[in-house]
């Protein structure tokens, strides 16, 4: 998705920050998805590196809920920026620094 907005990134800490500035602090994709992606990346972190992590059947289901429907609102979108000529696509609905949501998405 970064890539459409031809925003570069070079590390993955990277890839989370420009994500939260241009993708979610402008609104293209709601909620709060920076949060979910910073609390599983913790959790893989933790798991990777702690003694012992526990997760609960609970918490398991409710990150792959929420996860699914991350992973649907990004969709959408590329879909929707896909159905768009890039030129026109660019000119019309990209600023800079900042990215603003294109009125037209309804996702």
């Amino acid at each position: 998705m970064l890539a459409e907005y031809d925003i570069k990134a070079h590390t993955y800490p990277g890839v989370r920050q420009m994500f939260g500035l241009h993708i979610v602090k402008t609104g293209i994709i709601s909620g709060n998805p920076g949060k979910f992606c910073s609390d599983i990346s913790d959790r893989r972190h933790a798991g990777d590196y702690d003694d012992l992590v526990e997760f609960t059947k609970e918490n398991v289901l409710d990150i792959i809920g929420t996860a699914g429907k991350l992973i649907s609102k990004i969709e959408n979108l590329l879909k929707w920026l896909l159905s768009l000529t890039l030129p026109n696509f660019t000119s019309k609905y990209k600023t800079s620094p900042a990215i603003r949501r294109p009125e037209q998405y309804t996702g």
